[in-house]
């Protein structure tokens, strides 16, 4: 049996595909999927394919983005934190965590208000991580800037 990774109820995670090194984010046991605050999404073809192209939103006052685009996998109906249905955009992005890595589907939602820039869910997380809700920032990563 795999040992599981231990991850705190807030970490700093990485998005190698965007070129992001560490975004704050709330590994939240109670979401199914994952999400990331974006803004300025739009749609394009690509190849063929429906593409996604967006605005990843690093800090709180928006201050600090990075464009990204990725071929977009479904179009999913979500319950949000308030309890409103939404449709929103879903990728696939590898997220890492100190030595933990997972490809994962992420929704691209709007988490404005939000201190936390991404969710983690627990389909992403499923089989492979413990969460010590008593901790945070169990993996630092000595790339990120703490005052994100």
């Amino acid at each position: 049996m795999l040992e599981k990774e231990t991850l705190g109820w807030k970490e700093w995670v990485s998005l190698p595909i965007f070129g992001i090194p560490c975004i704050l984010a709330k590994i939240d046991t109670g979401a199914r999927t994952s999400s990331l605050h974006t803004i300025d999404e739009e749609v394009f073809i690509k190849d063929n394919m429906e593409w996604v192209r967006f605005t990843i939103a690093l800090d709180s006052r928006e201050n600090i983005t990075v464009s990204a685009e990725a071929p977009l996998i479904a179009r999913r109906i979500v319950t949000n934190s308030g309890g409103q249905a939404e449709e929103r955009f879903v990728i696939e992005a590898q997220l890492r965590i100190g030595d933990w890595c997972s490809l994962a589907e992420v929704t691209l939602a709007r988490r404005r208000g939000m201190k936390c820039r991404m969710l983690i869910g627990r389909t992403a997380m499923s089989g492979t991580t413990i969460v010590d809700p008593e901790h945070a920032f169990l993996h630092q990563t000595p790339l990120c800037d703490q005052n994100q």
